[in-house]
């Protein structure tokens, strides 16, 4: 499996605006492509708050699922994001091939 990392920062105030954008239309538009079996949306705590950022992370269940993704779906959905974003939000890119995962059953605390 791949995981697919994006770390993004944002101004505070276009927070919501974002999130939304991500929420509604961004997000959805990837897992149509059928390329991706799970997302999620991240907040990495603020360190100097100045902005905050997220990571988005969505896994893909084979390399040729990823391939295919960035082929086929990643310019349209990139260049959509940048005519929106672009500007003022910076992206960071991170692509890792999953080795293993594992859990633990949940204990009270």
């Amino acid at each position: 499996m791949v995981l697919y990392n994006l770390s993004i920062a944002v101004l505070p105030q276009q927070s919501m605006e974002w999130q939304d954008y991500m929420r509604t239309k961004h997000i959805p538009e990837i897992m149509a492509s059928g390329c991706f079996i799970q997302y999620r949306i991240c907040l990495i705590p603020p360190m100097n708050g100045a902005e905050m950022t997220f990571a988005v992370q969505y896994v893909a269940p084979s390399e040729a699922h990823f391939e295919r993704y960035k082929t086929d779906f990643a310019p349209a959905l990139q260049s959509d994001y940048q005519k929106r974003f672009g500007q003022t939000t910076g992206v960071f890119r991170t692509v890792l091939k999953i080795i293993e995962e594992g859990s633990a059953p949940l204990r009270e605390l």
